[in-house]
């Protein structure tokens, strides 16, 4: 088994222009790797200052469940959480 390092992504998308019933992705954004906790929610947080702060943000916890309080305090209700997302696809 080969051992990967936990990659963040940042996906920017929402509702179709077009079709309202259709999600579409704008952007997808690679954080830096080896970023954990409080660093990895900051640079998630750099990313949704570029959307004026008005993402729905749905965080992978599987990988690094240490930032999840962090996440919590800088999105508030604008953050979904899920321990498992990653081993269930």
């Amino acid at each position: 088994m080969t051992w990967r390092a936990a990659v963040s992504t940042a996906v920017i998308g929402g509702l179709s222009p077009y079709d309202p019933g259709l999600i579409g992705v704008l952007q997808a954004n690679e954080l830096a790797q080896k970023l954990y906790g409080s660093a990895r929610a900051s640079a998630l947080a750099a990313v949704d200052r570029g959307y004026d702060c008005n993402a729905v943000i749905i965080a992978d916890l599987s990988h690094d469940p240490s930032y999840a309080e962090t996440l919590h305090h800088a999105f508030g209700k604008r953050v979904e959480m899920d321990p498992g997302f990653g081993t269930r696809g």
